[in-house]
C-alpha cells in the first residue's frame, strides 16, 4: 500500500523532458575531460594510457604526452590547466614523482616540494568525492610516495 502512495506522489512530480539536441553529458562536471580538447595535452589520450594494463608506470606512460608541458613555464601550464584541472593535478603528481627520483623527499628538494605543494592543495580543494569518482589516478600516485593531504 506504501508502494502505491509513493508511486502516486512521485508520478506527480514532472522530470524536465530531454529536448532534442541536449547533450546531457553536458549537465556533468568532465572531470576526467574525455570531451576536452587539449591544446597542449591530448587529456583523453593520456588518461586512457594511464588505464590500459600492462608492467608499465605512470612515468614511462606519460613521457609521450607531457614533455611539452613540462619543459614550457609555469604561466603557459596554468593556461593548460584551465581545460582540465584534475589532469593538471595529476600532471603536478607526474612531475613530483620525477623530481623525487632525482633528489628524493628532501627539504633541500625544492622541485620536490613546491611540487608536493601543489598536489596537497590539489587534494584537498577537490576533495575525497571528486578525487575518488574520477578516472585520474591522483590519490594512487601520492599514496606512492606516502602523500597524504591530512597527515598534517
Amino acid at each position: 500500500m506504501r508502494a502505491a502512495a509513493l508511486f502516486g506522489a512521485v508520478a506527480t512530480i514532472a522530470c524536465p523532458p530531454v529536448a532534442a539536441g541536449d547533450v546531457v553529458e553536458d549537465a556533468f562536471p568532465d572531470y576526467d575531460c574525455v570531451r576536452a580538447r587539449g591544446s597542449v595535452v591530448p587529456w583523453a589520450e593520456w588518461l586512457a594510457s594511464l588505464e590500459a594494463p600492462g608492467p608499465a608506470g605512470v612515468l614511462d606512460r606519460s613521457v609521450q604526452f607531457l614533455t611539452p608541458v613540462l619543459s614550457g613555464d609555469r604561466a603557459g601550464f596554468e593556461a593548460v590547466a584551465l581545460e582540465c584541472p584534475l589532469g593538471a593535478l595529476m600532471v603536478d603528481a607526474v612531475q613530483m614523482l620525477v623530481c623525487y627520483e632525482h633528489g628524493g623527499p628532501d627539504a633541500a628538494n625544492s622541485c620536490y616540494a613546491g611540487c608536493e605543494e601543489r598536489v596537497r592543495a590539489g587534494i584537498v580543494h577537490y576533495g575525497l568525492r571528486v578525487l575518488i569518482g574520477t578516472r585520474w589516478p591522483i590519490l594512487d600516485t601520492a599514496r606512492l610516495l606516502g602523500l597524504s593531504a591530512w597527515a598534517e
